[in-house]
């Protein structure tokens, strides 16, 4: 079997301009739609990771300080202790060792005395030898106040510590001294921020103590260098500034690079959490969103093409078809088979409708011509009836003249006389037979003439019969285009509700996604709730060009209507005019059959009268006087009669040029 060929339609065509405006219509609002999309997604990622991020910076302060008040808790319970009220240095003793070996947070625990001295300590060579007495921490103590130190440097390790201070209060409710523990900073920051150091998102943390100093930061340089000191961005050091007083987040320009910082302190000892993330790092997840964005749109191209293809050859070839009858039918040509669409749609009741007006002009042009065939017949009689009255009229005023100068003559003799009234009587009864013959003659002219009146108005009765057929055909299509206007608002509906849905489905693949494993199975729900909004999306902006091209083709159809409306028109004027002339041809004729029946009157009195001449010889005076007259009265009644069928062949010959004119114009039309 042989393949045919795929062949680009012309751009001139409509399936070269529906391809066109579907792939215009369809990619520019999906491009647009992907734009903005993927533009709002973006902001919101941006937001919900900075959202994310403060959270998670709240939730790591928090959990220092809820770590930090635990162990001030442990100190300030065993400050209560008997072994430590009773300021026993052994029982002391034993206590701070035991509370270091139940918690590896301590770097040390230790007892001071009032003097400063300690007395108790985790290590042996520290008691009695160690004096603090300027700790700050230590003056507070001995103040009845439970505190945290600023970030010092462990005399015993060289570690940096943050000791915790309690008073102890002797068994008479007095001060005697003061229990403190030294947390390692390291063990703070391996428990709380070691792991959210650079992880898969490019995020880290930094640590900033109550003096702006920074304790933690991956670039272990910084660490211990003021935040002015560190090279940090301005924006940077304005909201570390921020961050030690409240929570939050920001995006900064990091040297160049936007970033994403969340902070928030820690109120038990004024240090403040950083979480930092680049902004490339958050929108790496949409670099794939966006490739597929990308094969998306070259899929849909690809679909837009084959489906506006199918589309537009189901629309083309039935207009090529209806376009090519009507053009046959503007042409006069109504020979042919009728359109045979089987469609149940708007073309097919175009199609149905254009067979039926087909169908009845050629029923109106069949009659016209038989009409025309008709008048044009009784015409060519009429105009031949005519002509030969005429002759006759013309033979008896030329007899009558004859007479005339025969009745001036008679004086001459009596024998001359008598032969010229015979030749009278026998002229004037040829006329008066004649006469009977003309008048039998128009009787049937005036019956044609009416016949073919009665056949005009037959006429004009089809022609309005097909304007009204014309004038409904045009109603129709106006109301098609006004259901396709109601079709397209309800796709711009759905398109809506798609675009609604295909964002829902989007936050709900986010929200799934930050829920890890235990939202997989939700994202793949999104995601297909997604894909067909989408798919909804596509179908309802195809819909909505369809419905726009389709109504395009019903104001190219109410132009074509119009055209054959206004044809119609114009041969319902022309028959109108037709049947106007036939009413003419009908009177002129009535006419004459009165002014020749006159003509038989007059002919039957002459008659009468050379009767009575010839059987009275002796009033032949009297009687050539009154034929003298007679002839006289006849001669200028023929002349008249003379004038009029000379007007009757006139209208005539006009009425068998107006049958040739109708037959002219009857001539393009053809029905076999």
């Amino acid at each position: 079997m042989k393949m045919k060929s795929f062949k680009l339609p012309s751009l001139q065509t409509i399936n070269g301009k529906l391809i066109i405006w579907l792939l215009i219509i369809g990619l520019v609002p999906m491009g647009v739609a992907t734009t903005i999309m993927y533009q709002q997604s973006t902001a919101e990622i941006m937001e919900n990771e900075q959202t994310s991020m403060q959270v998670l910076a709240e939730n790591t302060a928090q959990s220092m300080q809820q770590w930090l008040e635990i162990r001030q808790a442990e100190l300030q319970l065993a400050a209560k202790t008997d072994n430590m009220r009773s300021l026993d240095p052994q029982q002391q003793i034993r206590l701070v060792n035991t509370l270091k070996e139940q918690s590896q947070a301590y770097e040390a625990v230790l007892f001071t005395d009032e003097h400063g001295i300690v007395r108790a300590h985790t290590r042996k060579e520290s008691i009695n030898v160690m004096n603090l007495a300027d700790r700050d921490y230590f003056k507070k103590g001995m103040q009845g106040q439970a505190s945290f130190s600023d970030v010092i440097v462990s005399k015993g390790t060289g570690k940096r510590i943050t000791p915790i201070a309690t008073p102890v209060l002797g068994q008479d409710g007095q001060v005697h001294g003061v229990l403190s523990a030294s947390v390692q900073i390291d063990t703070l920051i391996d428990k709380f921020l070691s792991a959210k150091t650079v992880n898969s998102n490019g995020m880290y943390p930094i640590l900033v103590d109550n003096l702006g100093v920074i304790q933690y930061h991956p670039n272990q340089e910084l660490i211990g260098k003021k935040t002015t000191e560190a090279g940090f961005a301005p924006d940077m050091v304005s909201l570390m500034e921020t961050g030690s007083k409240a929570s939050g987040s920001a995006v900064i320009d990091d040297h160049g690079e936007t970033a994403v910082v969340a902070y928030a302190p820690l109120e038990i000892n004024g240090f403040s959490v950083y979480l930092h993330v680049p902004q490339q790092a958050i929108l790496s997840a949409t670099v794939a969103m966006k490739m597929m964005a990308i094969w998306i749109a070259i899929v849909a191209a690809l679909l837009i093409i084959i489906v506006a293809w199918l589309i537009a050859r189901s629309i083309s070839r039935p207009i090529r078809v209806v376009s090519e009858q009507v053009k046959k039918i503007a042409e006069g040509d109504l020979t042919g088979n009728n359109l045979a669409l089987r469609r149940k749609d708007e073309l097919g009741q175009l199609a149905q409708h254009i067979n039926h007006m087909k169908e009845s002009l050629k029923e109106f042009i069949g009659q016209v011509h038989v009409a025309a065939d008709y008048v044009a017949e009784s015409a060519g009689e009429f105009t031949a009836n005519a002509e030969q009255l005429s002759k006759t009229t013309e033979q008896i005023t030329i007899s009558m003249q004859h007479v005339s100068e025969g009745a001036a003559q008679q004086s001459v003799g009596v024998n001359t006389s008598v032969i010229h009234l015979d030749e009278l009587s026998r002229g004037v009864q040829q006329i008066a037979d004649s006469s009977a013959s003309i008048a039998e003659a128009s009787g049937y002219t005036i019956q044609k003439a009416t016949n073919g009146g009665e056949a005009v108005e037959k006429t004009v009765s089809r022609m309005q019969s097909i304007h009204a057929a014309v004038t409904d055909t045009d109603q129709l299509i106006r109301l098609l285009e006004e259901r396709s206007t109601e079709i397209g608002e309800i796709s711009e509906v759905i398109t809506g509700i798609a675009g609604q849905t295909n964002l829902l489905a989007l936050n709900a693949a986010i929200e799934a996604a930050r829920a890890g494993e235990h939202g997989r199975g939700f994202a793949v729900v999104a995601d297909e709730v997604r894909k067909l909004a989408e798919e909804s999306q596509v179908s309802s902006s195809k819909i909505a060009q369809l419905i726009e091209q389709i109504q395009q083709d019903m104001v190219r159809s109410l132009e074509a209507m119009r055209h054959v409306k206004e044809q119609v028109e114009d041969g319902l004027h022309a028959v109108r005019e037709t049947d106007s002339h036939f009413y003419e041809i009908v009177k002129s004729a009535q006419d004459v059959t009165d002014q020749i029946r006159e003509m038989a009157a007059i002919s039957e009195e002459m008659a009468a009268g050379t009767q009575q001449v010839t059987s009275s010889f002796s009033e032949i005076a009297r009687i050539t006087d009154e034929a003298n007259h007679n002839t006289q009265e006849v001669a200028a009644a023929t002349e008249e009669q003379l004038a009029s069928m000379e007007e009757i062949t006139s209208s005539a010959q006009t009425l068998n040029m107006m049958a040739a004119e109708l037959r002219d114009k009857l001539s393009k039309f053809r029905v076999e």
